[in-house]
This record gives C-alpha cells, structure tokens and sequence, in this order.
C-alpha cells in the first residue's frame, strides 16, 4: 500500500518525515557480530568513551566526538548494511531519530579530516567499511580509503568547536596502524520514551471507546504473547490509559499517542484502510504506550511509516525486553 502517512507520538508533539533509499546487494558479506538496522552504542577501546554526536544537534557538520556512556539518543547510532564487503552507513537516531544524517568525514577525504554528521548522500564520505579485528573490536574504515579509520583523540570528553587532530576527545579520520584508540566496540542499544505509563506492577491497563475493537484486541494479544498479562482492561486502575477515536482530515496522522496517557485512532484514515493496516496502527500505537521509540527497521511494527506489518519482528521483542525490566 503506497500511503505517506505518518504516525505521531506526542510528547510535546513532534512528526516525522523519512526518505527511503533502497540498495542492491552484491556479493554479500556483514560484518561478523553486527545486524543490520540494529542500534549501537560505539565505544571506543582506548578511552572507554562513545561516539557522540555533539549536544545531539541535528544539523549539518555538528562535531562528533567521544563522550562518557550516558544513555542519550545522540549516542545511539542504527547500522545501515549496504551489500558487499562490510560496508555500512551509520545513521545517528538524534537525527529524526535515525532517518536523516548520518556519520560523515568532512572533506578533503585524508589524513586527520574530521568527523561530523551530514545529510545522506556523499557516499564517498559517508560509506565505512566496518572490520572485525578479534576480541570483540572493530576498525570503522572509510570504504573510499580503506587506509582511514575512525580515530578518538586521547582520553576526554570532546566538544563542539575542538575539531582537529588533536583536540581533546575529537574524533576524526586518520591513517591505520591498528592502535586502541582506532578500534570500536558496538554495543547493542535501544531508543526508549521518556514516559511511563507502565503501571508499577508491569502492566499497561486501559480502557476503550474505539470502534476499531477486533484490531485492538488481536493486536494486545502481540504484545501479551511476549509477555502473559502486560497489557489488561481495567476500568478501577488509576493508572489506566484512555483508547479513543478522532477525526481529524487531511492530518497525515494515522494514531497518536501522548506522554498523559491517551491513544487515539483517527476515523478519517483508518476507516479506509484494510484489516491488516488498523492491526499495524492498533499495534504500533500500543507499543509506544509501553515506551518504545520509533526505530529504523523496515520490518518493525514501531517503523514509522503506516503500512500492513503485523508481525513482531526480532527488534521488536528485543526492545521490549529491555523496556520491561524498566517499568
């Protein structure tokens, strides 16, 4: 179904906007340990600092440098596999959350050049080959000069105006020699809401007027089948969500759903849609109840876009996972 339509969260209230771009595969061969569209955190061996996108500032040439370990979107960065040998895009989540900008060398491509984030599209600068060096480290190498990897500048926190070689705690592209600072361990993350509308005891309850009923109920069994009980009906729960719908035209809002505890299905749409895309929005607007983030996984019920997924992918239950031993 070719729809561009979009779901909303709302915290304040915010929208997004994805292009796809679509890849051929050719003599296939990922990186040994890492998944593609998975998110990492990038740690780097020498320093035991993360890749870091400075302030997380959405905006051409923003710095990236190291930083200490601390949980923050701009840290969080989803691995994009493009066919052949090894090699990737990074795309950095604070930047409309993994859709947009990605890891970037600041040309002229050569020794010492620096490292920021930029629109998608400059391959040769934006095009790494990842290689696994043993011990659970990588080099991140720039495909168009394998000679070039990623590089951490000492053992600092870096900064935004501090973009040479050798400020403190930069990040930037030099020749390889195989040293700790030039080698990166990718740590399997997640990108959660700040909300919580869990109960304390680990269930979602709520309540519901919505007409969509059948999609809603199938689609809480999803969820629950992970696991027994989490989402419940409850009219007494003080913690309870409202499920409700709108109408609201010409919005390119499918569902939303708000930091107060509310999930609305808007008529106009999903009167329109099949079976199978009400399941996905019923499904996806549960899922960030439980605190899931939009995440850039064509697969995932929580990809962003509406369409007729009805299945949990693995990215899915993962991140579940990690969200439940919060609540």
């Amino acid at each position: 179904m070719n729809k561009r339509i979009f779901f909303r969260v709302i915290v304040l209230c915010f929208a997004l906007f994805i292009v796809i771009q679509c890849k051929n595969t050719v003599n296939a061969a990922e990186t040994y340990g890492l998944t593609h569209q998975y998110m990492y955190n990038i740690r780097n061996r020498n320093s035991g600092k993360c890749l870091n996108v400075n302030y997380g500032t959405d905006a051409n040439g923003t710095n990236v440098n190291q930083y200490t370990f601390d949980e923050s979107y701009e840290q969080k960065f989803s691995l994009e596999y493009l066919g052949g040998d090894r090699t990737y895009k990074l795309y950095a989540f604070c930047s409309e959350e993994g859709y947009s900008r990605v890891l970037d060398v600041y040309r002229p491509l050569q020794n010492n050049a620096n490292v920021d984030i930029w629109d998608d599209g400059d391959d040769d600068a934006q095009i790494w080959r990842i290689v696994h060096e043993g011990n659970g480290y990588y080099s991140i190498r720039l495909a168009y000069n394998t000679n070039l990897a990623l590089t951490a500048y000492g053992t600092s926190n870096g900064g935004g105006s501090g973009t040479s070689s050798t400020s403190a705690g930069n990040v930037f592209v030099s020749n390889y020699t195989g040293a700790a600072n030039q080698q990166w361990s990718f740590e399997r993350t997640t990108a959660l809401l700040t909300w919580d509308l869990v109960a304390p005891d680990k269930h979602l309850y709520y309540v519901s007027t919505t007409k969509y009923l059948n999609e809603l109920n199938t689609a809480i069994s999803k969820w629950n089948n992970v696991y027994s009980g989490l989402i419940v009906s409850s009219f007494s729960n003080i913690s309870r969500i409202t499920i409700s719908d709108i109408y609201e035209e010409n919005s390119n809002v499918v569902g939303t759903t708000s930091s107060t505890g509310t999930i609305k299905f808007n008529t106009y749409y999903l009167d329109n849609y099949d079976a199978d895309s009400r399941l996905k929005t019923c499904i996806h607007e549960l899922g960030h109840a439980l605190k899931l983030h939009h995440i850039r996984d064509f697969a995932s019920v929580m990809y962003p876009y509406s369409c007729s997924n009805i299945f949990l992918s693995p990215n899915d239950i993962w991140n579940l996972q990690n969200a439940y031993v919060r609540y």
